[in-house]
């Protein structure tokens, strides 16, 4: 290695070490999965003797537009909803607008109070069969929690438009649940707006508040 450097190379977690060995940094600025990995290298560098640059989360930006914007209104959602999975957000959806009572809260509550309260009649009668009817309180209440569940799947149904709405608009802004920067093509927006793209996430850019920025475009 002494007399022939040029046929060694570095490996996936000795690169920065070169690269701030031979071009050190002021700052590194990277998106998440750049900093996760940069971070786990601190040893590395400590044991390389090589100064390890500060970090900086780089911005972020989700572009959508502005019809996606309405029919996200008429759901009553905003663009930022759109960060949750995709069945968890259909779920507290439907929660929230159904007009039924699918939540039974109130009926696991009195099962509990009932139960308990047979539990302490009884103990008086005889103690060993105080563990049974705990074990029969115990399937009664999953018996009411499936049921609930069975409630709310029956209601889901009922919204099957408003699912593949809120899909097709995820899908769009998410596609396959990545993020729009790892699969939008810079030069497909490019040919769309211009240079004007590029003063629009300059203008939305601020290295140092390391922000997720959301930009609503015109067309």
């Amino acid at each position: 290695m002494q007399q022939h450097p040029e046929r060694f190379s570095a490996n996936v977690i000795l690169r920065p070490v070169f690269q701030e060995t031979i071009l050190p940094n002021i700052a590194f600025i990277g998106g998440g999965g750049e900093i996760s990995y940069w971070l786990q290298l601190k040893n590395v560098f400590s044991k390389a003797n090589v100064d390890f640059p500060p970090i900086f989360l780089r911005n972020s930006f989700l572009l959508f537009k502005e019809n996606q914007e309405q029919k996200l209104d008429k759901m009553n959602l905003s663009v930022e909803d759109l960060f949750a999975e995709s069945e968890l957000l259909f779920t507290n959806w439907v929660k929230q607008n159904t007009t039924q009572k699918i939540n039974l809260t109130t009926e696991k509550q009195t099962a509990e109070s009932f139960y308990e309260a047979l539990q302490q009649k009884v103990k008086l009668v005889d103690t060993t069969l105080a563990t049974h009817t705990k074990a029969i309180a115990v399937k009664a209440l999953k018996k009411i929690e499936t049921l609930e569940k069975k409630l709310l799947q029956a209601e889901k149904r009922k919204f099957i438009d408003q699912k593949n709405q809120l899909i097709n608009i995820k899908q769009d802004l998410f596609y396959n649940n990545n993020l729009q920067e790892r699969t939008e093509n810079f030069s497909y927006l490019y040919s769309i707006y211009g240079s004007s793209f590029l003063d629009m996430i300059l203008n939305c850019s601020d290295s140092f508040k390391q922000e997720f920025a959301l930009i609503k475009m015109n067309t």
